[in-house]
């Protein structure tokens, strides 16, 4: 399903219109009293049909994340209704907006018989900035909602390459992507290690955008991780089900780029560099082993103790090249480990590093009100304990407890900044529709990011006032 949307100076009543109030007085405006009262006041999405007309009465909350369910709700009454173009009528709600227009996604691409159907929804000039904003936001989240949903046999590690510098052709965006002999002269022993047994050479993107008016000194760095397919290596995924998703394993380098495809449509004022390593992780003769000790682009040594921990290897290597880049804050994200999912189910992802508190604080607040919510996990040394390796600087896998903490701490060796590491590995991908998110990949990231980037840059711009 696609949306677009047109504006007007004043919006006329058509075959489907919804109205967003939080008095029922404001209705009185455009409906005769019969109807208002007819409105079953327990009911906060309430239908309405008059002849060939629908009407829709949203009654908003005042949490935002409500908002966003009665977007979705709207959403599967306009699709009953089979309605092609929409009157948005009342007060502005950019939840409600964001719900409704999420809800529209759909995969079908590689489907043979789909809908060629868009859906118009109509304005008025009042709500134009703002509508506009959304819906471009949601057209990132689109595109990386289908990163994630497109299996390994049409996204590998050389067609994502491909899709991502089509995607930024045109663009502001400076592109620079590392092949196998750039990554084998810079030392990236992480990602090269865990694409061994490809048949496929692995990449590092590198994607900047800097605004012309930006103030920013240092850079603002985002990481993500890019296994486009994961067996696991040599340690295959031994449990039922597995591997049936694993085509999900690259969604935190979908989020960021995402992310950074977000800016730019939408002009922001910041300077953000995107970094990610980009493989599969396979098995062959070739493949890198449980025991093999590797040498990391920093130097350290590696045990590795697993090789379905490799997420952490090819993120290793690319949080120490941004040391290069002098950022001012450097997030990755990542689906790195099932601990996460075990300790706080797939309603949030987890959050660890050494940025600073109050950054924590403002990147859980956001979250909380654009509904991608997180959850900071302690960060204390006494978790390196478990990385300690007789034979080599660490070990990529820590013991049976605190996995998701452990992995984070693994990753605190590469770090000389200010960083927050975000393991998403469960909100990414939903196996059943969930409200506004849809069935499969969920392009969780991308509005969280966007939201705190804004909030974090609009500080440091009234301190320094």
């Amino acid at each position: 399903m696609n949306f677009k949307y047109e504006y007007k100076d004043k919006i006329e009543l058509g075959e489907c219109n919804i109205f967003l109030y939080s008095d029922a007085k404001y209705l009185i405006e455009y409906l005769p009293s019969h109807i208002i009262k007819s409105i079953p006041k327990d009911d906060q999405c309430a239908v309405y049909h008059d002849f060939k007309t629908t009407s829709i009465f949203v009654k908003l909350d005042n949490e935002p994340e409500k908002n966003r369910r009665l977007g979705s709700k709207t959403w599967s009454k306009i699709v009953s209704s089979k309605s092609k173009k929409i009157h948005l009528i009342g007060v502005e709600s950019i939840p409600f907006w964001e719900g409704l227009l999420l809800s529209t996604y759909k995969f079908d691409v590689l489907k043979t018989k789909k809908e060629d159907s868009t859906i118009t929804f109509v304005l008025d000039e009042r709500q134009k900035k703002e509508f506009h904003r959304t819906a471009k936001t949601c057209h990132s989240v689109f595109w990386t909602r289908d990163l994630v949903n497109l299996p390994f046999n049409y996204l590998d590690s050389e067609t994502y390459i491909q899709a991502i510098q089509k995607r930024f052709q045109d663009t502001e965006i400076e592109l620079n992507i590392l092949n196998k002999e750039q990554l084998k002269k810079q030392n990236f022993g992480g990602l090269l290690s865990v694409n061994q047994a490809s048949v496929k050479e692995p990449s590092f993107v590198i994607a900047e955008y800097k605004s012309s008016e930006t103030k920013q000194e240092k850079p603002i760095v985002l990481i993500g991780k890019g296994v486009v397919y994961d067996t696991g290596g040599l340690s295959i995924k031994p449990t039922e089900h597995s591997m049936d998703f694993m085509k999900c394993d690259m969604a935190g380098s979908a989020s960021v780029l995402g992310t950074l495809d977000a800016i730019e449509k939408l002009k922001l004022n910041v300077w953000v560099i995107v970094l990610c390593p980009i493989t599969d992780n396979h098995i062959s003769n070739k493949a890198f082993a449980p025991g093999d000790v590797i040498t990391m682009r920093n130097q350290m040594t590696v045990e590795v103790m697993d090789t379905d921990a490799e997420g952490r290897l090819i993120l290793a290597d690319a949080l120490d090249y941004a040391k290069s880049l002098n950022p001012l804050l450097v997030i990755d994200m990542a689906t790195l480990t099932g601990a996460a999912v075990r300790a706080i189910g797939d309603q949030a992802a987890v959050i660890m590093g050494t940025a600073s508190s109050h950054n924590f604080h403002l990147i859980s607040r956001v979250g909380d009100e654009v509904g991608e919510r997180v959850a900071r996990f302690p960060f204390w040394d006494d978790y390196k304990d478990q990385l300690k390796s007789e034979i080599a600087d660490i070990k990529n896998l820590g013991g049976p407890t605190a996995g998701a903490i452990t992995a984070g701490k693994f990753l605190e060796y590469f770090v000389d900044y200010p960083w927050i590491h975000i393991d998403i590995a469960g909100p990414a991908y939903t196996h059943k529709s969930v409200h506004y998110q849809g069935v499969g990949g969920t392009g969780f990231g991308v509005r969280l990011l966007l939201e705190f980037i804004n909030r974090l840059l609009a500080e440091i711009k009234e301190n320094n006032q």
